[in-house]
């Protein structure tokens, strides 16, 4: 158990019903929780995990690597929160955007700013 810090991949691409990611990560703010919605039938990765917003739009993806583990424990049926730790002016004005995600029981408190520069300063 415990807390990473996790960047969100695909935050460039389009969504299947044509919404734009990035459209959406700019309505996102630090500290806002999100959903991560596993997506086992995938056809690029069994372990995929769609980042979601509040406003229930897809914002990205965890990427392979992360992905593994959080789905065996998502699966398992065992916790995993996540919330917005930032949002980043990437290459070519694309946001990008890193997750804070907690495997605790207690998962992560709906906070404020202050919490998260608490923490990460």
């Amino acid at each position: 158990m415990g807390t990473y810090t996790i960047a969100v991949v695909g935050e460039s691409f389009r969504n299947a019903d044509g919404s734009s990611r990035q459209r959406e990560i700019g309505r996102c703010h630090e500290g806002e929780p999100v959903t991560l919605a596993r997506e086992p039938d995938n056809p690029h990765d069994a372990n995929c995990i769609r980042v979601i917003s509040r406003r229930g739009v897809q914002i990205g993806n965890i990427g392979r690597d992360d992905a593994e583990w959080m789905a065996e424990r998502i699966d398992k049926g065992r916790p995993v929160a996540a919330a917005i730790k930032g949002i980043n002016e990437g290459g070519r004005g694309l946001a990008g955007v890193v997750l804070l995600v907690s495997t605790d029981e207690e998962g992560l408190p709906a906070a404020p700013r202050s919490w998260l520069s608490r923490l990460f300063g």
